[in-house]
């Protein structure tokens, strides 16, 4: 069978690279010929550029708010775009088979065509989360005519987060397109609520994210391949959002475990100030970001994939909920494996000293036998959803 799968642009986030190879890799060794359907935003104009940054402009200087970027990163040049990604393009054009890039319903519908799809799958890092996702209406499968003899799955979709962002409007509009939809599973049981209480969905599975489905053994691969080095450093720190309070947090349990940090990170992150740095601002290679969790001892994390792979790699960790990238996933990650106690939520008072959180030794064995039985359910809800 031809499947194309939607998912977020793929870019520098990490986790949401690695989820669609092993979707992609998952599908495969069931004998599918796959694609990601490379859907973008459509292209911003001149004018509309101007606008914007004329906007900034006014903020920064008339009405005194300094931290006013006066381009905004998403206007950055296509070119400066592309250095900072640069290393983490190379492994998406190396191990991801993308189409070309999609910019509009029409342009969907032409690739649907083109490959001879025969299933679709939206799935899975925060596809259903209007602020990342190109065009929300295409993530519920619109380009399709409900006349199509073409399958529509849901596979680990995920809001991001526990409250319904869409509008009246939109929620009608999905609410319909939904009951075309041949199979729905869920990353978060929240998501499971959602869909019943506001698109009226009630059939919905909660799914693991699909990183999960691919052994350590398979990631460990792509570092060999790669050639990649090992890190200098005991404390792996996959930190998105810097801040005082995580850096203190950091500075404790690396002092507590008189253990050495290192970072996979950028040492910059790319703003108007940092434009011109652009070898600082650029991520590392996937299979480093990988090479990481191979050599900690432990791990601290903000990143819902930070955690993830973390348990694949049965790796110590404490994560740092992130309430801006959606903190929904954290717990519904975590409770699924019984480690809710990693979770630090650094905006209520801390049940226990960071001590004797790092000294609480994780059940490898209760972990890895929950991942093995809901990695056998995954499989089957594509199994069974994708036979003819």
């Amino acid at each position: 069978m031809n499947i194309g799968i939607l998912t977020q642009p793929l870019r520098n986030n990490y986790g949401g690279i690695l989820q669609a190879f092993a979707l992609q890799t998952t599908l495969q060794r069931m004998n599918h010929t796959v694609w990601v359907l490379n859907r973008d935003y459509p292209k911003i104009s001149v004018l509309r550029e101007s606008k914007v940054i004329l906007k900034n402009i006014i903020k920064r200087y008339v009405f005194r708010r300094k931290n006013t970027p006066i381009i905004p990163p998403y206007l950055f040049l296509l070119k400066e775009k592309k250095e900072i990604c640069s290393k983490t393009l190379e492994f998406i054009n190396l191990k991801i088979n993308r189409t070309e890039v999609l910019r509009s319903d029409n342009e969907l519908r032409k690739a649907i065509r083109k490959y001879n799809i025969h299933a679709c799958i939206v799935g899975s890092d925060q596809v259903w989360r209007p602020k990342y996702s190109p065009y929300m209406p295409n993530f519920f499968f619109n380009f399709i005519r409900p006349t199509e003899n073409i399958k529509r799955i849901a596979f680990a979709a995920s809001f991001g987060v526990d409250k319904w962002e869409f509008s009246e409007e939109e929620t009608i509009l999905y609410s319909t397109l939904i009951k075309h939809f041949d199979a729905v599973s869920v990353r978060e049981k929240s998501g499971i609520t959602m869909l019943e209480k506001y698109l009226n969905y009630h059939h919905a599975k909660h799914i693991l994210d699909p990183t999960l489905l691919l052994e350590k053994d398979s990631y460990i691969q792509l570092t060999k391949e790669a050639n990649e080095p090992a890190h200098c450093g005991e404390i792996m720190l996959y930190i998105l959002d810097s801040d005082v309070e995580k850096n203190r947090i950091t500075d404790e349990i690396a002092q507590a475990l008189n253990m050495k940090t290192f970072t996979t990170m950028p040492d910059k992150v790319l703003s108007e100030e940092t434009k011109y740095d652009l070898i600082a601002c650029t991520y590392p290679p996937v299979t480093n970001w990988l090479q990481g969790f191979m050599d900690a001892k432990f791990i601290i994390t903000d990143s819902f994939h930070g955690c993830i792979f973390s348990i694949i790699f049965n790796k110590p960790f404490i994560a740092i909920g992130n309430e801006e990238r959606g903190l929904e996933r954290f717990n519904s990650l975590l409770d699924t494996f019984e480690l809710g106690s990693r979770l630090i939520n650094i905006s209520k008072e801390r049940e226990k000293p960071i001590h004797s959180l790092i000294a609480e030794e994780i059940n490898w064995n209760k972990v890895n036998k929950i991942r093995e039985e809901r990695k056998l359910k995954a499989i089957d809800f594509l199994q069974r959803n994708l036979s003819i």
